[in-house]
């Protein structure tokens, strides 16, 4: 997902990062950081009632400088409450046509 990749790179450029999966369907991230030799990323479950308080710990903390958020596709409720809790929100998109040339 979109979510792990910038994950990565933020690591690499020296951030504390956690990604919060709030995807209950999936669990895309959860099943990418089980199956990775690297520790520089963290991700936590976090159910959609628990974002709100899992990002202020995050930000109260002082030792995390990134939080991602993972949410499932198609989910505008989720998303709702995810993007209540952001300082910037990106939308993945399928390109159509236009976009490609």
């Amino acid at each position: 997902t979109l979510s792990t990749g910038f994950a990565v790179e933020a690591a690499r450029e020296g951030a504390a990062v956690v990604i919060l999966d709030a995807d209950d369907r999936q669990g895309s991230a959860l099943y990418w950081s089980e199956r990775r030799d690297e520790d520089d990323v963290t991700v936590k479950d976090s159910s959609v009632a628990g974002l709100p308080l899992h990002v202020s710990r995050g930000r109260s903390s002082g030792k995390i400088d990134l939080i991602i958020i993972d949410t499932p596709a198609n989910s505008k409720d989720i998303a709702m409450l995810a993007a209540e809790q952001a300082d910037f929100v990106i939308i993945p998109v399928a390109p159509r046509g236009l976009d490609v040339h």
